[in-house]
């Protein structure tokens, strides 16, 4: 609230924190009726990627009626999961403070920058980094190197309900990720890498990118890597770790296709 009154300036806006009283919900895999439901205080597309499908206000004292109404609500973990296995960055551990660039975090793709508009911290940097064409490094997934060559292969699992919206590319990854005995998917939180191991380096020992943040359960995490490094060569960690950078397949096909950016 404080570091949104801050970009208020002479604007006849009140700013105050709801939190709780109303809940963001979002629904994507399946037609889960949110948006149908009384309770719905505004429901949209998510408008940083129509993938990341609607999302919805509602009061908090509504979620039961729509539970009730059978809508499954799954853990935030899996969302986490869903947002790295797209390359979407959300919160410190994707995009710490101080450390992280608009267009490098992918922001321009997300229809999270206004070429068009002014003016904000940062502007002048910025616009002339786009129109320049010289972004050299973006936010990507990375996998283990063995969940990438499973999935290369013929992954086994089914597609979770939670990913049957995903692209082929994605949908892949999901199917080869680690079950547990039961057939669950493993689901933790990714957690900012520590500094000492984050470093990523190519076969032949030049420096890639750097790990943002990892998942050590479910093997997926996000990283900020040169565009010229993605593809089927694994990156190394200085502690010997291997990940495949993923390039998302929803960016622009002249995005990292051929290391441009």
């Amino acid at each position: 609230e404080q570091h949104l009154r801050r970009f208020k300036l002479r604007s006849k806006v009140n700013i105050a924190d709801r939190s709780a009283e109303l809940a963001v919900l979002s629904s994507a895999g399946s037609d889960s009726g949110v948006e149908e439901s009384s309770a719905v205080r505004a429901g949209f597309v998510d408008p940083r990627l129509a993938l990341l499908g609607r999302r919805a206000v509602v009061p908090r004292d509504q979620l039961s009626a729509l539970a009730a109404q059978g809508t499954e609500a799954v853990p935030s973990a899996l969302y986490n999961l869903t947002l790295a296995l797209l390359g979407v960055p959300n919160g410190h551990a994707h995009t710490p403070s101080g450390e992280s660039l608009p267009l490098e975090s992918n922001l321009d793709l997300l229809h999270g920058v206004a070429f068009d508009k002014g003016c904000y911290l940062g502007q002048e940097l910025t616009a002339r980094t786009h129109f320049r064409g010289v972004v050299r490094k973006r936010l990507v997934p990375v996998v283990r190197e063995d969940i990438a060559a499973r999935a290369r292969e013929s992954p086994t699992h089914e597609t979770a309900d939670a990913f049957s919206h995903l692209p082929d590319a994605e949908a892949r990854i999901a199917r080869a990720l680690p079950r547990s005995d039961e057939g669950d998917l493993l689901l933790g939180d990714p957690t900012l890498v520590d500094e000492a191991d984050a470093s990523l380096t190519d076969s032949s020992g030049k420096s890639a990118g750097k790990l943002r943040c990892f998942d050590e359960l479910s093997g997926v995490g996000m990283a900020l890597c040169r565009l010229d490094a993605l593809g089927a060569s694994p990156l190394r960690t200085e502690s010997g770790r291997s990940f495949i950078p993923v390039r998302p397949s929803w960016w622009p096909t002249e995005i990292g296709a051929s290391g441009n950016s």
